[in-house]
């Protein structure tokens, strides 16, 4: 499947979704129905990573998707960390926190694994100490 999703850590508090050449929106339904089952079977937050570094073709209707993710958020479900992020996605992602600014909350761009996991973490910090 050009789409998978696993847990990053034995924590369960990051789940990292590879997106590789010629996904769909059906395949990635079938993908977020199963990341949904992972987030709602553990009782903290989960953020995950969103890796598009194999792929540089995004499917037409990404804003609705984005929104409709947006909207449809597990009550522990943390942030999204897209990686990999090339211009046609960061058009996208631009479009989408013009169109619906309250998807900022939920999404965040990286350029590298690396700093996906520093922003992770940083978030994760924050939301123990409060």
């Amino acid at each position: 499947m050009p789409i998978n999703s696993q847990w990053e850590n034995n924590d369960k508090t990051i789940i990292h979704v590879k997106f590789s050449d010629d996904w769909t929106w059906n395949e990635f339904a079938v993908v977020r129905t199963t990341i949904l089952g992972m987030i709602e079977g553990v009782p903290h937050f989960v953020d995950y990573i969103a890796d598009f570094q194999d792929t540089d073709d995004i499917p037409n209707g990404a804003l609705a998707i984005g929104r409709s993710i947006h909207k449809s958020c597990s009550h522990n479900q943390g942030i999204i960390v897209i990686v990999g992020v090339s211009s046609t996605l960061r058009i996208l992602y631009q479009s989408l926190t013009l169109a619906y600014p309250a998807t900022k909350s939920n999404f965040v761009l990286a350029a590298t694994l690396d700093e996906a996991h520093n922003i992770i973490t940083d978030i994760q910090q924050n939301r123990n100490e409060n």
